[in-house]
């Protein structure tokens, strides 16, 4: 009977000192204004071994780097401004929401925001099949990973 009593006294604690621990959203604002600093983009393309399932072999890798020319100021209002290097103005929408960072019909993934820098990426994929060939049944892919840093212009 004592045994009992322990464990319906002990069971309690196992539910008030186990929390589960939630992901912390990027909470950090992203109002302001944002300076361009680096635009990254890596391409791949090959074929599958087995279409869906199977496995990508690569068979072409490149990758381009350049100063970006695109400044953002994000609105409290859900706009956001583009600013191209030669001054002209391109208005938007924005929404964000975690990690995820919707600029119009485009969405980004926010791998670092912080108070003086932000970094997004954003990946496209596309597959196909010789149209040319209708005996090849080879499924291709192409690849494109864009990784683009702001740093916070004050």
């Amino acid at each position: 009977m004592k045994k009992l009593l322990l464990i319906l006294l002990c069971l309690p604690l196992l539910f008030t000192t186990c929390k589960k621990e939630d992901e912390e959203p990027t909470s950090i604002s992203i109002l302001g204004s944002w300076e361009s600093i680096e635009w990254k983009a890596l391409y791949s393309s090959g074929y599958w071994t087995s279409f869906p399932n199977g496995q990508k072999v690569i068979t072409y890798n490149s990758s381009e780097t350049e100063d970006f020319w695109l400044d953002l100021i994000f609105l409290s209002d859900g706009d956001v401004l583009g600013i191209d290097e030669d001054g002209f103005s391109m208005p938007g929408s924005w929404a964000k929401n975690g990690n995820t960072l919707i600029i119009d019909d485009n969405n980004f993934t926010i791998t670092n925001l912080s108070a003086s820098s932000l970094t997004v990426y954003t990946t496209e994929a596309d597959t196909s099949t010789p149209y040319w060939n209708p005996m090849n049944d080879t499924i291709y892919f192409t690849e494109r990973t864009d990784t683009i840093k702001w740093i916070r212009n004050n």
